[in-house]
């Protein structure tokens, strides 16, 4: 018989939600957060460090970027600039290739980049939430923080709110201007993010974003699809595949 522990997100139960539903699953690790700040980069061409994380690894990181043109902002790992940020089993870096005065906030996981994972599917159906959806659950303080009035950005972990569920992290070998096709299996259309190694030749992984110029990326209900436009003939990748949907 197997064992585990399950929390499902408030409102569902947790005996029959949707693995996207549930907010703690003992069978699938949530994206956990190993550092994140807040780096304002230089106007110069200098390799400026980021932040230095001594994981051992590469990890999985996000970052956004502040519109410097004064409109305050916030874009995703904008486009021109993403490459410019890499990480290796060090230390996260900008290489300066952007000439720009940045303000960026980035985020690091404990998930490694290099790795080859996937987690079953029990239910990736959608159900109906039924019951309470405020009076009873789960909740985790940070250090310092009342837990039962505290906002919900100072807590660690609540089931009230969903937390990013890993389904797959899958690496490989891409063929640059050739479309590379990732199944998922999940039936839905769910979050991702590309990782490319090497684009600059320093043995770091680069986290690139859907443009019209260097990578066209986009996801079907069975498949994450891409092609990159490189220089080299082939470059490895790492594609995140989390079970939480874009669309139902």
């Amino acid at each position: 018989m197997a064992y585990g522990a399950r929390v499902s997100r408030a409102g569902y139960k947790a005996s029959t939600c949707a693995d996207f539903e549930s907010a703690f699953d003992s069978r699938y690790p949530n994206l956990k957060i190993a550092f994140q700040g807040k780096f304002t980069t230089n106007n110069t061409n200098a390799q400026q460090t980021v932040v230095t994380h001594s994981l051992g690894y590469a990890p999985v990181f996000w970052f956004y970027v502040k519109d410097k043109y004064g409109t305050n902002n916030v874009t995703l790992a904008r486009t021109g600039y993403s490459q410019f940020f890499r990480i290796n089993a060090t230390n996260l870096i900008y290489d300066g290739g952007a000439l720009d005065v940045l303000e960026i906030y980035y985020y690091i996981f404990h998930q490694r980049i290099d790795q080859n994972i996937t987690y079953n599917t029990v239910s990736n159906t959608a159900t109906t939430p039924s019951g309470s959806s405020n009076d009873y659950g789960i909740r985790v303080s940070k250090s310092g923080f009342d837990v039962k009035t505290t906002a919900a950005k100072n807590l660690a972990w609540s089931s009230e709110y969903p937390s990013p569920i890993i389904q797959k992290m899958i690496t490989g070998t891409l063929t640059s201007a050739s479309q590379t096709t990732v199944s998922h299996g999940l039936n839905y259309y769910p979050q991702h993010f590309l990782y490319i190694y090497d684009i600059f030749s320093d043995s770091r992984w680069s986290a690139v974003i859907n443009s019209s110029f260097d990578l066209q990326i986009y996801t079907t209900n069975a498949n994450v699809v891409f092609t990159f436009f490189g220089f080299n003939a082939t470059y490895d990748y790492g594609l995140l595949i989390l079970k939480d949907p874009v669309k139902v």
